[in-house]
Parts: structure tokens; sequence; C-alpha cells
């Protein structure tokens, strides 16, 4: 046990979570009282039984191990998210255990003190025994992790205790059972601390993927396209490489929506969307800039190969966007194809490039107009 609690304090630094660090402590508690209780302590260090005896070791190992278990089971089964009242009520009862420890370690009123702290710590086991089974009756895993390790536990603690109550002692198989359910239970529980921790890391991750995507193309969104163009300008300044930006726009896009509908309209944003997506590289950044516009950055490309591939670009929107879900769309694209310049700033590109697009599109649309040193493409 002694090993699990320093695999949950490296866990503990490395993830830094809090839920950890209890479960650390709580499952080294319990092995110095194991350790206590069976004299391995004594025989390891052999000095502390000259300072302390081992009863006293075991006891205040069991009583901070149990608060810090259930700080931890606090931690483990979300009260305050899930049951906020009854947090409360659990963060109560944590105060009073904790405050009546000082007045336990004093001779006089360690006995009545010892009788309220166990009376609230079986209060505090029902209340966590009833959430856990609450979040279980829900589907939630953690409530079963929870009724598994801490459940096995329980139970060989309690019959431990029946047998010392009753004055017969407890026989050979329940002392040995006693620590090694703590370790199941333990074990148990870093498997589902783990889990838990592994899930809300694929959400946050999925969280950050949705708030840098475009929900309906799948395309990077303007908020990504706006963090990561100024990072690919300096890239490219640094390797002497040219970098040119498309700025696209789908032709009397209201008037298909107008006559066609929302849904056929949203099928043009979508066919448009994989046009430019098999036009370009996989390291291309593509974003979907807003409404019906679209940017596209090419790294490393000079001015001429970006008009090639913004008239190739024209050319499939054109031929694919005929017809679209049955309908004849006629769908076409203008785009204005600018490089930068060193020294601006990627606001002044798109700037320039969308003054391109705009002269595409009072030229006729259907086509691509390239900065000074290229020439209108028509299509």
């Amino acid at each position: 046990m002694l090993s699990l609690s320093l695999v949950g304090g490296l866990f503990a630094l490395a993830m830094r979570r809090n839920v950890l660090v209890w479960f650390s402590v709580w499952v080294f508690c319990a092995a110095i009282y194991h350790l206590s209780m069976s004299g391995e302590l004594a025989r390891v260090l052999p000095g502390l039984s000259g300072l302390v005896s081992p009863i006293k070791v075991a006891h205040v190992s069991v009583h901070l191990g149990l608060l810090a278990a259930y700080l931890f089971v606090y931690r483990f089964l979300s009260v305050p998210q899930h049951f906020p009242r009854a947090a409360r009520f659990y963060r109560g009862l944590l105060w009073c255990i904790g405050l009546l420890f000082l007045p336990m370690r004093i001779d006089a009123l360690a006995p009545a003190t010892a009788m309220v702290v166990n009376a609230l710590l079986l209060v505090i086991a029902a209340l966590a025994l009833g959430l856990a089974t609450a979040r279980a009756c829900r589907g939630d895993p953690q409530g079963w992790f929870f009724l598994l390790g801490w459940g096995v536990s329980t139970v060989v603690s309690v019959l431990r205790a029946f047998h010392y109550l009753s004055l017969a002692g407890a026989p050979p198989w329940l002392e040995l059972l006693h620590p090694a359910a703590d370790a199941f239970a333990a074990l148990v529980l870093i498997l589902a601390v783990a889990r838990a921790a592994r899930y809300a890391e694929r959400e946050m991750h999925l969280a950050r993927r949705h708030a840098r995507t475009d929900p309906l193309t799948g395309l990077a969104n303007r908020a990504e396209l706006d963090s990561r163009l100024p990072e690919c300008l300096t890239r490219q300044q640094g390797l002497g490489r040219p970098v040119s930006v498309l700025f696209c726009d789908l032709d009397h896009f209201k008037s298909i929506n107008d006559r066609f509908g929302h849904e056929v309209g949203d099928l043009c944003l979508i066919a448009a969307a994989a046009v430019l997506r098999r036009s370009v590289r996989t390291d291309d950044l593509l974003a979907r800039y807003g409404g019906e516009e679209f940017v596209l950055v090419l790294e490393g490309t000079p001015l001429e190969r970006a008009a090639r591939i913004g008239e190739k670009i024209r050319a499939e929107v054109q031929r694919s966007g005929r017809h679209v879900a049955g309908h004849e769309v006629g769908l076409t694209i203008s785009m204005g194809i600018a490089q930068w310049r060193v020294g601006e700033s990627a606001y002044e590109l798109l700037r320039r490039a969308d003054e391109l697009l705009y002269r595409a599109k009072a030229e006729g649309r259907n086509r691509c107009a390239v900065e000074a040193g290229g020439a209108m493409v028509p299509g």
C-alpha cells in the first residue's frame, strides 16, 4: 500500500488533481495503520517504539486516514456538482471531525471525543454510501466504482469490528483480509480516478476542438484563423518563404437561400468547403470566415501558384455546384488573392485580400481577382 500511495502521489503531481492528493494521504495512513498493528513498523523503525507506542501511531493514522479518505470521496463523487445541498452538510461533518482530532489527543477528553468522532464518521459513511448509490442508480460509473471498492473495504472492516466487540478477537484469515481489502479498494478507486481524468481530458480536448471548428463545415472557424494566421506569418518570415491568401465568397448566396431554403444553402456551404479541402494540402490553413466567406492560407506559396490554385477551385465549384441536393443551383465562387508583404500584419493582409474579393464581385463574379503582379482570372 505504501507503493500505491507513492504512485498516487506521483499521479497527483502529474495530473495536478487535488483528489489524488487526498487519495495518497488516505492510502499512506492506511499502510501505516496496518504496519503498526501487525508490528512490522516497530521492526522497520525500532527507535520509533521508544518515542510513541504503536497503538497511538495506529490511532492517529487511522483517524487522519479516514479524514483524508472522506475528503477524497467528496471529490471522487463530485458531491458539489451532483448534490449541492448535501455538499454543505458533508463539508460541515468534515469540519467537525477535523476540529475534534486535537481533543482526541488529550487523555482526559479522548474517550468522549472518540465517541463523538466515531458517531460523525458513521453519519458521513452513510451519507457517502447514499450519494454513491444515487449516482450508481443514474448509471454513473463513478458510483459503481465507489460501491465496489469502498464497499468491500467497509464490509471487511465492519466484520473485523464485530469480532473485536464480541471479545472473540479477529481470526487470522480476517487479519490478512483486512489490509488486502483496503489495498483492493485503493486500487479500484485509483483506476476510477484515472478513468475519470482521462474522460475529463478527452472532453476538454473535444470542447477546445469545437471552440476552434465551424460546426457546419468542419473547417477552422474565424477565431482559429485569427489565432493561427499571425503565427503562420511569423514562421514563414523566419524561413524567408512567401505566404498567399485566398479570400473566397459564394456568389448570390442570399438568393440561393431565398429560392431553395436554408437547408439547401447549408448544403452549398458544405459542398464548397469540400472542394476547398480537396484542393489544398493538409497543413494549409482553411477556415470559414463567416456566412458564405472562406479564407485559405497557403504557406510557402508564391502569388502565381496561388492564382492557379484559386482558378482550379473556382472551376471545380462551378462544375460541382450546378446541382445541389437535386436543385439546379448554379453555385459559383469569387475570390481575392493576395501575397503577404514582409512586416504586414495579418489584419492588413486579410483586408487587402478582401478588397480584391470585392473587385472580383464588381467585375461580374465567378472569377479570381489577383493583386498587382497577377491578372484578373474570369470564369
